[in-house]
């Protein structure tokens, strides 16, 4: 654990030969990763937890033998670094969510559909359910209908830091903020779908 620390600090000491300028660039970006990453990653890596990202090869998918080093935000899928998109907070999305994002951005989804483990068996929603499933997604985040898009998603992140799994030590509670997070993540992931944002005060 201290090495994995180690190498994540170096990565703040410019590479001989990079020109100042790229550095430059660089650096804030990597000094907000390193800043992050640590505290997501080495926990994850420390418990030996495996990827549960599917390998595609020849045949039926595979496992990943690789360690995770964080919960996927959009599925909480274990991923290892060489599954996942990382952002400079040291957030990580796997790539089966990744894949799902890109086939729904390019319209391969059916209606309806979003990111996440099950999205290829989301059958779309009728009109009648949406404003139900919206009034219950806002209701496990307690606000209420009107509120803006913004205050969603602040109060979307408070609800995720707060209820992370791997905040809480004992398994009981551990099992307790799990269940929350996933219902939290499930809630948000409806708003995403079905609220409308431009109606929003």
């Amino acid at each position: 654990m201290d090495m994995a620390g180690k190498v994540i600090e170096d990565l703040t000491q410019s590479p001989e030969g990079m020109p100042a300028r790229i550095w430059q660039e660089l650096s804030p970006w990597i000094g907000t990763f390193t800043a992050s990453a640590a505290a997501k990653f080495l926990p994850y890596l420390s418990e030996g937890k495996p990827c549960s990202v599917l390998v595609i090869g020849r045949g039926s998918p595979l496992p990943c033998t690789n360690h995770a080093i964080a919960a996927c935000e959009a599925c909480g899928r274990a991923a290892c670094v060489h599954h996942c998109m990382l952002d400079q907070h040291g957030s990580v999305v796997c790539y089966h969510c990744v894949t799902e994002i890109m086939r729904l951005k390019r319209g391969a989804m059916p209606p309806g559909s979003a990111p996440g483990p099950t999205a290829d068996r989301q059958a779309p929603v009728p009109d009648e359910l949406r404003a139900e499933r919206v009034k219950r997604a806002l209701a496990v985040l307690g606000l209420r209908n009107g509120v803006s898009w913004d205050d969603i998603k602040r109060r979307h992140r408070k609800l995720c830091a707060e209820h992370h799994p791997d905040k809480h030590r004992s398994p009981e509670a551990k099992k307790v903020h799990e269940a929350r997070y996933k219902e939290v993540s499930a809630a948000f992931m409806d708003l995403e779908r079905f609220y409308k944002k431009s109606e929003a005060a």
